[in-house]
């Protein structure tokens, strides 16, 4: 009598087999998420202070803009490439709003007096591009870092995190056994893909390390 073999596909949901390739396997290679780009003429050395406008919401959760830029704002400050001013929406004019909201886009004028008051070299802006706060977890955000004396622009980078990615799974492992863990047991780096706090710091964690 001939048996049917069922084949069970290896990437799963993270609570299941995706894991699984990772057990006993200790700390794996870090996997590049992020696509960023850097203008080859700008020294980092240059930019001293930066503010951080507050982060737009293109996703049906618009409290995941404050958490993404509050965690990217830690990451900054860890990694301290440059001093950080964070800005909440008080900053902004009514028609920088309605601009900001709905075009993600800021005037050079509204660039040029946010450089004049808090002395800044640049302006950093982000938008959140997806988010899913439950198990897979996805989050997905694009920034920008602009000059704030011609208003060009120094640095950018774009990134979708999905934990249903063995990719971004395998670099979650990585980052929190380097950075995080005193141990490399597994439930500690998979916690990382259950919680969407925890989720978000590492995502912004790994951006920033674009500059």
């Amino acid at each position: 009598m001939r048996r049917a073999v069922i084949l069970i596909p290896l990437l799963l949901l993270p609570g299941c087999g995706l894991v699984e390739h990772y057990l006993g396997d200790g700390t794996p290679s870090p996997v590049r998420i992020a696509v960023a780009w850097r203008a080859p003429t700008i020294d980092g050395h240059r930019v001293r202070r930066v503010v951080v406008l507050p982060f737009r919401d293109d996703t049906v959760h618009p409290e995941s803009a404050d958490g993404a830029q509050h965690a990217l704002i830690d990451a900054l400050n860890r990694r301290q490439p440059f001093e950080v001013v964070a800005l909440d929406r008080s900053v902004f004019t009514a028609r920088d709003e309605e601009l900001w909201s709905t075009t993600g886009r800021v005037k050079k004028d509204t660039i040029l007096r946010l450089s004049r008051r808090y002395h800044a070299d640049g302006v950093l802006y982000g938008t959140v591009t997806r988010f899913r706060p439950y198990e897979p977890m996805t989050f997905g955000l694009r920034i920008a870092l602009v000059s704030t004396g011609a208003g060009d622009l120094i640095w950018e980078a774009n990134a979708l995190y999905d934990a249903q990615d063995a990719r971004v799974a395998q670099d979650v492992h990585h980052w929190y056994d380097t950075q995080q863990a005193d141990s490399h047991q597994l439930e500690s780096w998979r916690s990382v893909l259950m919680s969407p706090t925890r989720f978000i710091g590492y995502a912004c964690a790994r951006i920033v390390e674009t500059w």
